[in-house]
């Protein structure tokens, strides 16, 4: 187990390992929506990103950005981006890009070390970002300690995700295949047999040092326990090791990761391919989760090495002559992935066919009309709470926010703006953003509580017609800013267009129908390609 206390830490300004520089602003007139490329802006949640479009990146990714506009946020960007004004870039001085782990460990020093130094009257801006600070562990040269930080921050996710996939791993094995009935796995005879008895080939990949992978499409296989392993594409031909059609095990790294791979890829030197000629890929999904429990016996103070494995057994169903029982292992997956599909099917063939049937009636062929705001929902405020009022605790404290469902703070609170099945808009900050929230909640004085007059929500048809109303309030968003806002005469005075009866009611049945169908169709890609 890696520690923070095994290396010597010192202290590092900012910009003797990084050129702090401008990003490339894009101008919001310029913006092409819609697309995979992320714009990172001065925001304070998700990682600083509002959005992703079409545009071309400006930025490289492997990057620090600080906000240098308002309280400093940092963040840590792997991928390519486009940005806003005043976001500030810390680019490694050597030119190289800064690892997924290295990355997250020095966004972490950094944040550590502005805790509360800087915001909107004292900004972290580029020459205060040069000067700042950090403290980081550092080599016997006095350098910083890149190797130990990114050991350290895989060790932490592999902390984070071993209780998931070990939980996922055993409702697989033992809730779904052996409580399920398909075949007595308890009633088997079991052996144990070596890695070298039950492969025929057990081979370490070939180091191949990043600042040496070219540009491609052959999957590179490193020793992470995501990605099915996969750590990037590469178009190397030489100085590789290629394998297919075989097993990964990470030798260090995430420690026991194992994963199948059907298609041509090529190894690192953190993983080791097991292989056995004439195994179909059943028999190699039955073997990957109880090879993946090694990551209980080794980690990362000791590594899986060549000798190790050697001497490692595996316990596996056995002929009665005491080979391994490859024909039932596959037999016996196959059956798995049959019984599974048998059972998702029908589900997602109801979930198609309800999300085709809207009752022969599309939005646009409806009657639409125009209702007062004020018709449809009474309005209320929230209550002003301070940051410096606040206890943690398990309220959601609803702010004006543009994410994470307007959800700015947990806290302990209570007060008079205590509500739940009800919309949240925003009049201030993100003006004119809106979220509904089923749950329990207080607000801050910047958002309004809107609820519907005429929708009964006990039965949860309420949830539904939220969702529409909510996106009704979003197409007048544009209308209203913070020179502007969108306060309470204001949204009295706002008309709403919205689905009509022939009576000239507003159709709540047809608006939870379309939500109800918008959902299943959801929920009915997700299982098709889960199946």
């Amino acid at each position: 187990m890696i520690e923070l206390s095994d290396r010597d830490w010192k202290e590092f300004p900012i910009n003797k390992w990084f050129d702090v520089k401008g990003t490339i602003t894009t101008k919001p007139s310029d913006l092409i929506g819609d697309g995979k490329t992320p714009r990172v802006t001065c925001a304070a949640t998700n990682n600083a990103l509002d959005d992703f479009y079409k545009n071309e990146p400006t930025e490289d990714g492997g990057v620090i950005t600080i906000d240098s506009a308002t309280i400093g946020f940092v963040a840590f960007h792997p991928y390519d981006f486009i940005a806003t004004d005043h976001v500030e870039k810390l680019v490694l001085k050597d030119g190289s890009k800064l690892s997924y782990w290295a990355g997250l460990f020095v966004k972490k020093a950094i944040e550590k070390a502005i805790d509360n130094k800087y915001g909107y009257g004292y900004k972290f801006a580029q020459q205060r970002i040069k000067r700042q600070k950090i403290l980081l562990p550092a080599t016997a040269d006095g350098t910083p300690d890149w190797q130990f930080m990114e050991d350290y921050m895989r060790q932490t996710e592999q902390q984070i995700l071993k209780p998931t996939l070990d939980k996922l791993c055993k409702r697989l094995i033992i809730n779904e295949i052996m409580g399920g009935g398909n075949s007595c796995l308890s009633n088997l005879y079991w052996k144990e047999f070596y890695f070298t008895d039950v492969f025929t080939e057990v081979q370490r990949g070939k180091r191949l040092k990043k600042a040496d992978h070219e540009d491609g499409k052959m999957p590179y296989i490193s020793s992470t326990a995501q990605g099915n392993g996969v750590d990037g594409f590469i178009g190397n031909e030489s100085g590789i090791r290629v394998f297919d059609d075989c097993l990964t095990i990470a030798n260090s790294g995430s420690v026991g990761s194992t994963f199948f791979h059907c298609y041509r890829f090529v190894a690192s030197d953190h993983v080791t391919q097991l292989k056995r000629d004439g195994l179909d890929r059943y028999a190699y999904l039955f073997m990957t989760p109880l090879i993946s429990r090694l990551s209980e016996k080794y980690g990362f103070n000791r590594e899986i090495n060549d000798e190790r494995i050697k001497r490692e057994k595996l316990i596996l169903p056995a002929t009665k002559d005491g080979q391994p029982d490859f024909a039932f292992m596959s037999s016996f997956m196959h059956q798995v992935e049959q019984d599974i599909l048998r059972t998702t099917m029908p589900i997602l063939q109801r979930r198609l066919d309800t999300a085709k049937s809207m009752g022969g009636v599309k939005i646009n062929e409806l009657q639409w009309k125009e209702y007062a705001l004020d018709d449809v929902f009474t309005i209320s405020s929230g209550v002003r709470l301070t940051v410096a009022d606040m206890f943690a605790g398990d309220m959601p404290f609803i702010g004006a926010s543009d994410s994470n469902n307007g959800i700015t703070a947990w806290v302990s609170n209570t007060n008079a703006s205590l509500d739940q099945d009800v919309l949240g808009v925003n009049y201030n900050g993100s003006v004119g953003e809106a979220f509904y929230h089923p749950y329990e909640c207080i607000f801050s004085d910047d958002v309004k509580r809107l609820h519907c007059k005429q929708i009964n929500t006990s039965n949860n048809s309420g949830k539904y017609i939220y969702l529409f109303l909510k996106q009704t309030l979003l197409q007048q968003k544009s209308k209203y800013a913070y020179g502007y806002k969108f306060n309470a005469q204001r949204m009295k005075r706002q008309t709403l267009l919205l689905p009509a009866t022939q009576e000239g009611d507003p159709d709540w049945q047809f608006m939870e129908s379309y939500m109800r169908n918008l959902e299943s169709i959801q929920i009915a890609q997700y299982l098709s390609a889960k199946c």
